[in-house]
């Protein structure tokens, strides 16, 4: 099966880059680490393999567990996102306006989930 690395990024809420320093062809830079806490774009994932790797802590790993640790999921949101059943959901306290969920949906073989 293969990740549609972008969209992942995108339905998670994660920006990031496709050029520029430390970001070569094929990978896409993401700005944090959630292994050392390096905020540089120093970390990217691979756009065919879906490998995260930090330039800075040498932390290697596949997207599904760089989304585990950046978004605090559980081992079963990881087990439905690998299934394509993965809906992430998070709360905004806005105010006035309390609290209001935003939900977006992974991108898996084209498919939104």
């Amino acid at each position: 099966m293969r990740i549609d690395v972008r969209s992942c990024l995108i339905s998670a809420n994660i920006g990031y880059k496709e050029s520029g320093n430390n970001i070569g062809d094929g990978w896409v830079g993401v700005q944090h680490c959630p292994f050392c806490g390096d905020v540089r774009y120093h970390a990217a994932i691979n756009l065919n393999s879906a490998a995260f790797s930090c330039w800075v802590c040498g932390k290697k790993a596949w997207i599904y567990e760089y989304l585990r640790a950046e978004l605090g999921l559980t081992e079963q949101e990881v087990k439905d996102l690998k299934a394509g059943t993965y809906k992430y959901s998070i709360s905004i306290m806005g105010g006035d306006c309390g609290e209001t969920d935003i939900y977006a949906y992974v991108k898996i073989n084209d498919e939104i989930v």
